[in-house]
């Protein structure tokens, strides 16, 4: 009988066994465990990074904006007072018309049309990309549900306009208002802030009353319009625990809730 040498040294198919297949599986979930946490606070970290520029483009804005207005601030955009062109940013709708609506209309042109965004020329209207919104601020579920309003406010910074007045002279906050007396416009001048370096003109509010967002936790309001009044308002924690702010000479930093409710960081006069 002849034999047959070449299936005799023929090389056997090559292959995983099960076992060798599970070992590699298993490792590869080892690493994906170890890479996902700081994949994660990468994460947040690039976002915290982008949220705090933001404000430091906004930060400029205000600079740049009071320079051309003889040092009067903008208005800061509350719902009580309506849409007025005064205001730091429009949030109240889409342009319905050809032309700018009259003073105290309920709609306003796009945030791309507002004051400070002019001042940079920024033009986005995307509420998820534009400077006026966190990148870590991506529902608006808390908004919808504690504030009831309607339009809400898409955006997350506020202005300080901490006890604009109802009828008195305004003493304190850092922006003007429409809020005075018969809903008059009250213009509050940047040099009247004593302490620039210390004092915070934009602030990133809570947009939900979760741990998340708030601490502690359901005791401040959510951010509902373009101004912030420390004390009933504070800043969000979604930042690790702290939340950005800009403070009136232009520079911006993260802050926890504490600080940022200090009357020395909110009061222009102190």
């Amino acid at each position: 009988m002849k034999t047959n040498y070449k299936n005799r040294f023929r090389k056997q198919p090559l292959g995983f066994t099960l076992i060798e297949l599970l070992v590699v599986i298993a490792i590869i979930a080892i690493l994906a465990a170890m890479l996902l946490p700081a994949l994660s606070a990468a994460k947040k970290k690039a976002q915290q990074t982008r949220c705090l520029n933001n404000m430091k483009q906004l930060g400029l804005s205000f600079v740049l904006y009071v320079g051309d207005y003889n040092d009067v601030m903008p208005s800061d955009a509350s719902h009580g007072a309506g849409w007025h062109q005064e205001d730091w940013i429009y949030w109240w709708g889409g342009w319905f018309s050809p032309t700018l609506p009259a003073p105290g209309s309920p709609y306003s042109p796009p945030v791309s049309k507002s004051n400070i965004a002019q001042m940079i020329k920024f033009s986005n209207t995307n509420s998820g990309e534009t400077i006026f919104r966190c990148p870590a601020d991506i529902s608006d579920a808390g908004r919808i549900a504690n504030t009831g309003w309607t339009p809400i406010y898409e955006y997350s910074y506020s202005v300080n306009g901490m006890g604009n007045p109802t009828g008195t002279p305004q003493t304190f906050g850092f922006a003007s208002t429409w809020l005075g007396p018969n809903n008059s416009w009250v213009p509050f001048k940047y040099t009247r802030a004593l302490h620039p370096g210390n004092l915070i003109m934009l602030a990133e509010e809570c947009t939900d009353i979760t741990a998340a967002e708030m601490q502690p936790v359901n005791t401040y309001k959510i951010i509902d319009d373009g101004r912030w009044e420390p004390g009933p308002n504070s800043i969000t924690v979604r930042h690790n625990g702290k939340g950005n702010v800009t403070f009136a000479d232009g520079h911006s930093e993260r802050v926890d809730g504490p600080t940022a409710l200090q009357a020395q960081n909110d009061n222009p006069n102190l």
